[in-house]
């Protein structure tokens, strides 16, 4: 090893030609996951364009509104399916277990899996539904009528933090099988005739259900009843995971002889497991994939090298911290080694970039990368824009990390191992001006994307990079630091500090596109990297050995006893969860408060006021704005007393304190989980004095002067007089006009009213009035004649506006 070290350092200063030659020869090694911190291995540096692939999607299928219902070939086993325009429910009971599922319309064929692992497949035929239902090694076949009236009824229902899903299927005849899932658990239940839940192991969390019929019409509404926040990750490969797989490997590390036609296979350890490449969500979101679907998925994570991701992580863990009414739908189409065209209208085939090759070199770089042989990867954008289509979603937050690979961050690394990168003229220095040139046009077209796509710019999160060679606050990792690391080790100081620049110089680009764009940044990550490099006793990222132990030597390899992992300067799974899930979670977390914080309730009023017994109680109203509030908070300000309503509440009587005739209210209106959020700290203020008004009104417009204001003024038939009334023991006004002896009385809730203007003596009074009664009116004033209207006078030149009144 020491040996090809001294011979690439001896190789510097040789011709162009020689060069050349260790460049190409060195291919493989630099296209290393994107050293130093960035994005993932080095794209391709060759022009061939992605195949042309003509994709043919059938249109889906119209579900018409239909309940079936019946009993299986297990004749204790109940199933009952609910078909319109959002596709299809089925639940499934035993009356032990309960399955349900969920599926968007496709074709008349679906295939759903349940968060249990019960498979369900089934088709539309006519006036029935066919299928088979399979549980563990358990196959059974359905044939379901279609059914008149009620068969299936359901209770959604969270009590703390968990949720309570009930549901039940009645035949024709009366007969029932129910279940009620509380949280992991599944328990028996029933009905009673009044649709009252009977369940004998739950009655603390069952006693507060409501069963309702499940039908097409209601099966409609249930989208509201859990809210969905989804996320969406694009990018490179720290966003992918690269480094950092599910389940690490044990693969030693054996640098031997090796002709790199294939390379020394490894015969012994186990290897690592990528992803699945699934979308992930509540316990009962069904995604309605096909086979072909994840088996396609599945292929494109283990190449995309889709791992153990800080995204992941930050998602898994606000699932624990919100609320069971708040389903947190992630997935990720990040691919390592990609680039910004890949995100946009560029097919990938991974980040060895196989493809690329050709011969015996594409043979070679196939038998020890995940790559697929063609560019089959599609563009990332128009992948997540289908799959939000599909499952009728919309990104609540799509996260980024993207920008390293355009940048030419192989090139550096390239030069930095083969010369001094750090040099103005070196190939490094011109491949980051060329870089930074034509990065921001490019994230100008992703920006231009989202817009076309109806992304708002505040749900797009473009992330920082910090640095893997901080092994102290000021020292770098360089040179001896790396110890037996072949590659790294000939990374001289001045090599590690240009390399920690060009990671400055990629957050800079970041930073004025996250302003330019009015996207959001994900930095707090920044500088937690410190005394976690590459060479530190507890590093955060991968060294060549240990990324090569951890994922094996995935990056093919033309030099005898060298092998390459595209893990390699990754952040291992330490990197991902204490360096980048804190950042991604606490920009979440931030950003489901900012959209699940209620609105404040509009109009909050007092609408009656009486005494009974002595206690002074007062009626307070205000109008619903939003659809996911847990609970509406009354605070009585003088005692700080407070009661809670139910979620939808939009009236509640409440009691003054003791002799008390004078309240102050306040209302807010709150989404409880593990924390609470709400609208405001503190709401709408109403005040209140529950005793019959003893005050006149003031009035200060009577038609013609005042605030008064004219309706009609061409033909000056009506007129607007107003008052002043904000006592707080008064409810509504009533307004009594005399119009030549005939006295009409109307009640008017706020302080202004219009009237008729006929001939005659008209006059008017008023009083303030509340449930309790009305207070003294006020004298009688008579309604003078509107003036006759007329055109405003124009005013030449403006500035004799105020000389002579016009207008």
């Amino acid at each position: 090893m020491h040996l090809l070290i001294r011979l690439l350092k001896a190789l510097r200063p040789a011709s162009a030609h020689s060069r050349t030659c260790v460049l190409a020869a060195l291919k493989w090694l630099v296209c290393l996951p994107v050293a130093l911190g960035v994005l993932a291995a080095c794209g391709s540096d060759s022009n061939e364009t992605a195949p042309e692939v003509d994709i043919i999607q059938a249109a889906p299928v119209v579900f018409e509104n239909a309940t079936f219902a019946g009993r299986t070939a297990n004749s204790n086993l109940f199933a009952a399916v609910i078909t319109n325009a959002d596709g299809v429910q089925a639940y499934f009971c035993d009356g032990q277990r309960g399955y349900w599922f969920r599926g968007a319309p496709s074709d008349s064929v679906l295939e759903l899996q349940e968060v249990s692992g019960a498979k369900l497949q089934l088709q539309l035929a006519g006036n029935l539904v066919v299928g088979r239902l399979t549980v563990g090694d358990t196959v059974t076949p359905f044939e379901l009528p279609a059914v008149q009236g009620d068969a299936l009824f359901r209770a959604d229902t969270a009590v703390g933090d968990v949720r309570l899903l009930g549901g039940w299927i009645e035949l024709p005849g009366g007969e029932q099988r129910g279940s009620i899932r509380v949280g992991t658990l599944t328990l028996p239940s029933t009905l009673t005739t009044d649709r009252l839940v009977v369940c004998d192991n739950c009655t603390v969390f069952s006693a507060g259900m409501t069963a309702a019929p499940f039908t097409p019409a209601s099966a409609l509404l249930t989208r509201n009843q859990i809210q969905t926040f989804t996320v969406i990750g694009l990018g490179d490969s720290f966003m992918s995971g690269e480094g950092a797989p599910v389940t690490v490997g044990d693969l030693p590390f054996r640098p031997g002889l090796s002709d790199g036609f294939p390379p020394l296979p490894i015969i012994v350890g186990f290897e690592e497991r990528w992803s699945n490449g699934l979308p992930t969500g509540g316990a009962l979101r069904n995604f309605n994939l096909s086979a072909d679907e994840r088996a396609r998925l599945e292929r494109q994570a283990r190449a995309c090298h889709r791992g153990a991701s800080g995204l992941g992580l930050a998602v898994d863990a606000l699932r624990t911290t919100w609320p069971a009414s708040v389903e947190i739908v992630h997935q990720t189409f990040a691919c390592s080694g990609a680039k910004v065209a890949n995100l946009l209208d560029q097919f990938d085939s991974g980040p060895a970039d196989c493809a690329a090759e050709s011969g015996l070199k594409k043979d070679n770089c196939l038998g020890v990368s995940d790559d697929l042989p063609t560019a089959a990867i599609r563009p990332q954008m128009p992948e997540a824009l289908d799959f939000l289509a599909a499952q009728r979603l919309k990104a609540d937050a799509v996260v980024m990390s993207i920008g390293g690979n355009d940048l030419g961050f192989g090139d550096v690394l390239t030069d930095c191992i083969t010369g001094d990168c750090w040099k103005p003229d070196s190939k490094a220095s011109d491949a980051v001006r060329t870089g930074r040139a034509a990065l921001p046009d490019r994230y100008a077209q992703l920006a231009s994307s989202f817009t076309r796509a109806g992304l708002p710019p505040g749900n797009v999160f473009l992330t920082s990079h910090p640095s893997p060679l901080r092994r102290t606050a000021t020292d770098l990792c360089a040179g001896t630091n790396f110890g037996t690391d072949l590659v790294l080790a000939a990374i001289s100081d001045e090599d590690a500090v240009f390399a920690t620049s060009v990671l400055g110089t990629i957050n800079s680009q970041v930073s004025i596109a996250v302003s330019r764009h009015q996207w959001q940044s994900v930095t707090t990550h920044l500088g937690t990297e410190v005394g976690h490099g590459i060479c530190s006793p507890q590093p955060w990222y991968n060294s060549v050995k240990s990324a090569s132990a951890t994922q094996g030597a995935d990056l093919p390899s033309y030099i005898p006893g060298l092998f390459l992992s595209a893990g390699m300067v990754h952040p291992n799974q330490a990197g991902q969860r204490d360096g980048y899930m804190p950042a991604y979670r606490a920009s979440l977390d931030k950003a489901l408060t900012t959209r699940f914080t209620p609105k404040p309730p509009r109009l909050f009023r007092a609408v009656a006021f009486r005494i009974e017994g002595g206690r002074r109680l007062v009626t307070l109203q205000w109008d619903d704005t939003n659809a996911f509030e847990s609970k509406n908070v009354i605070t009585n300000t003088f005692t700080d007393a407070t009661v809670a309503t139910g979620p939808d509440a939009t009236q509640r009587t409440v009691e003054l304190d003791g002799t008390r005739t004078v309240g102050q209210f306040t209302l807010k209106t709150c989404f409880n989980g593990p924390r609470e959020v709400c609208a405001h700290e503190i709401g709408a203020v109403v005040d209140v004095e529950v005793k019959v008004p003893t005050h006149r009104p003031r009035i200060t417009g009577n038609g013609v002067s005042g605030t008064q204001a004219l309706l009609n003024p061409s033909q000056a038939t009506e007129a607007l007089f107003s008052w002043d009334d904000t006592a707080p023991s008064r409810l509504y006004s009533t307004v009594e006009l005399d119009n030549a002896g005939v006295i009409s009385r109307r009640a008017v809730t706020g302080q202004s009213f219009v009237v008729p203007y006929e001939p005659g003596t008209q006059r008017f009074r008023m009083a303030a009035c509340n449930t309790l009664g009305c207070g003294p009116a006020t004298a009688w004033t008579d309604l003078a004649r509107p003036p006759a209207f007329s055109l405003p006078t124009p005013c030449v030149p403006p500035q004799r506006r105020l000389l002579n009144g016009c207008r």
